[in-house]
């Protein structure tokens, strides 16, 4: 990774989720932390397949981000996540990041790259 607290969310998270014997989140498969290296900033992980969650260099540890309790933040979020994935399928990620929120992880970057079904190429845009 680039950045190093990037590196440090994205390890700190794996290790929750593995501390919570955490390999699937609702429908969602997440990767299990194989080994790292602090000096090369480098994560290894197992392979997932679809649907999965995965990328965790965006969240926010143990406190939400500044702006979480701004209103407008969550109509935003809201308004983009349903374009992006659907109302149904919208739930399904926010059921996700709330388990992830009960871990001290704030997921603040769904976007289907991350929280992958595995059908988006058969979906209209």
């Amino acid at each position: 990774m680039e950045r190093r607290a990037n590196y440090d969310v994205e390890l700190e998270s794996y290790r929750r989720l593995i501390h919570a014997g955490i390999t699937k989140i609702g429908r969602f498969n997440v990767p299990l932390l194989e080994d790292c290296d602090d000096k090369l900033q480098i994560i290894e992980m197992t392979i997932v397949q679809p649907p999965y969650l995965l990328d965790f260099g965006k969240v926010y540890i143990d406190n939400p981000p500044p702006y979480w309790n701004d209103p407008q933040f969550h109509v935003n979020r809201h308004e983009c996540g349903r374009e992006l994935f659907g109302n149904k399928k919208w739930r399904e990620v926010l059921n996700a990041m709330s388990t992830l929120i009960r871990l001290g992880i704030w997921n603040v970057d769904p976007r289907p790259a991350n929280f992958c079904f595995g059908d988006e190429e058969n979906e209209p845009l």
